[in-house]
């Protein structure tokens, strides 16, 4: 990836330590303010991901989603915290972004995500990370069968 791509001006290569580089650490994000939100701005890296957040989590738990979501993150995220996000447009902080991805797996980093500024998609890393969790779907399933029919072929002998 080179300087140009990520943004950064000449001599604020992005090789270096930050406190290295010409301007100190804001040099990297200078140019990029955001009105009211700080140095940093959202808007190259998927702006709707909040939105593509809550409609992921809606269609796994249609009903009650605040609460299923709640529950499969051990309740280390408040309901309250998830109707926060559901219904005022609202994004997760990220402890609460970190539980979720833990629980849900790289299928929602991969709704999140949106396209993006420099691959033109998801990164390579998230689709192995798919590519492995669906082994493990298909592995597990694989292995549901067997069972099934073991038992099937015991209980017709």
């Amino acid at each position: 990836m080179t300087d140009m791509m990520l943004g950064l001006r000449d001599g604020d290569g992005a090789d270096g330590p930050f406190w290295q580089r010409r301007g100190g650490p804001e040099a990297a994000v200078a140019g990029r303010e955001a009105p009211g939100r700080g140095r940093r701005s959202r808007a190259t890296v998927a702006p709707d991901w909040s939105a593509r957040l809550a409609a992921y989590l809606r269609r796994l738990h249609p009903t009650k989603t605040a609460e299923a979501v709640s529950a499969r993150c051990r309740g280390r995220i408040s309901v309250e915290q998830v109707r926060k996000w559901l219904n005022r447009g609202s994004a997760p902080g990220g402890e609460a972004l970190l539980w979720l991805a833990t629980a849900y797996g790289p299928s929602l980093l991969v709704a999140c995500f949106g396209p993006s500024p420099v691959a033109g998609g998801a990164p390579d890393w998230l689709a192995v990370a798919m590519r492995a969790e669906h082994v493990d779907d298909l592995t597990a399933r694989l292995q549901a069968l067997r069972t099934e029919l073991d038992e099937t072929l015991a209980h017709s002998r």
